[in-house]
């Protein structure tokens, strides 16, 4: 609270009226040394401007060093400029979603009502899903409305994104000026089988799905003069696909694959990547996993082996792509092998590096294909690489 120097009962007669530059009356002179018919400077006028002075440092959370104010080195200055540049707005949610209650910093006090252009800043605690209010510094819970004094519909008000609300003193509601809507971009990534609900307002959704690699396949080591290469698996498929407005689906059901898996030298063979999909109402993606390598038996002869092929795609209305293929292996005489294959690339990223006398490598970028092996002049076995699993990217716009 501050002083009225005009009504104060210990400043009674001690005071020049009320005039223009001074509406609360100022000091004046006594007309004789201790004629008492002055404005003495007492206590309650030494606390007043402490606690002024206190109280900006407070709400800045400034401790004072102890030295005297300078030009140069002024704190409470530093104060003014820290509760200018906005410290003073930033408020706290602690309601719930659609009914936040907000609260300036510690030390920062509210107005005593609100008044026409009173602006605060806040970083919600929920996402709002429709019409919503806020109660601001126990003011009252008030409106809050767009820019056109609209009803909000949801996704406005998201945890991500600091709000921006200034009161409005006609419509009696706080106008929503800075707000999720303005662009922001959530992108979620998928790797596991689920359901996406998707978050109101949503303006445009852009899904991405890609098929599982293939797995590469073993080989058998015959000794010296043998050699052979297995064949990398084959990279995933990709489908893309955007929705906007009232064509943006609900909710997604989303199946996630495996890659394929390594082949086994003298045992299982490798596998062929899954296929992920992606479905909801007005979309139905496939991306179909990437071919399997087959293994080889280290031979004196040369023998090709065909590639595996790369996996295709359906439903995207804006692209279908194909996954990488590989180049084919076989089997030649000890001193001149085949190299091993890298494994066949997705829309995400390279396939394994493919491994002499050793095993092939998986490259884990989701949907690339296994690293072929090879072998040569030894009777070692070595096992295939599995492929990458497949994966969905869901990119959201409010």
């Amino acid at each position: 609270m501050a002083l009225n120097p005009s009504t104060n009962a210990t400043m009674t007669g001690r005071i020049t009226a009320a005039d223009g530059n001074y509406p609360f009356g100022s000091s004046k002179d006594e007309t004789a040394p201790a004629a008492g018919d002055g404005t003495p400077y007492f206590k309650a006028r030494a606390d007043d401007i402490f606690g002024m002075q206190q109280a900006l440092l407070n709400a800045a959370s400034i401790t004072p060093s102890g030295s005297a104010e300078t030009v140069v080195a002024s704190q409470y200055l530093e104060a003014i400029v820290a509760l200018g540049s906005g410290l003073a707005q930033l408020g706290t949610d602690s309601g719930a979603a659609d009914v936040y209650v907000v609260a300036l910093p510690s030390g920062v006090l509210p107005p005593d009502a609100l008044f026409d252009g009173l602006t605060v800043f806040f970083k919600p605690t929920n996402n709002n899903t429709g019409a919503s209010t806020v109660n601001f510094g126990g003011l009252g819970v008030v409106d809050i409305r767009d820019e056109n004094d609209n009803a909000l519909t949801g996704g406005e008000l998201i945890t991500t994104s600091i709000a921006g609300i200034r009161h409005n003193i006609v419509t009696g509601r706080w106008e929503l000026f800075l707000h999720a809507k303005s662009g922001t971009k959530v992108t979620t990534v998928v790797s596991t089988s689920s359901t996406h609900t998707t978050p109101a307002g949503v303006k445009t959704q852009k899904i991405t799905a890609v098929g599982a690699g293939g797995g590469s396949g073993a080989v058998v080591g015959s000794g010296a003069g043998t050699g052979a290469s297995s064949i990398a698996g084959a990279g995933g498929g990709t489908a893309v696909h955007e929705l906007s407005g009232v064509a943006v689906p609900p909710s997604l059901t989303i199946v996630i694959p495996a890659g394929g898996s390594g082949g086994v030298a003298l045992g299982a063979a490798a596998s062929a990547g899954g296929n992920t999909t992606v479905t909801g109402t007005g979309v139905s993606l496939t991306a179909n996993g990437g071919g399997l390598g087959p293994g080889r038996t280290a031979t004196a002869g040369i023998t090709l082996a065909g590639a595996a092929i790369g996996g295709t795609a359906t439903g995207g209305n804006v692209i279908n792509l194909k996954g990488g293929g590989t180049t084919p292996g076989g089997s030649t005489g000890g001193g001149g092998p085949l190299t091993a294959s890298t494994g066949g690339s997705s829309s995400l990223g390279d396939g394994g590096e493919g491994g002499l006398n050793a095993t092939g490598v998986s490259s884990g970028v989701p949907g690339a294909g296994g690293g072929a092996t090879s072998v040569n002049n030894i009777s070692t076995d070595f096992n295939g690489a599995p492929g990458g699993n497949g994966r969905v990217i869901i990119e959201e716009r409010f």
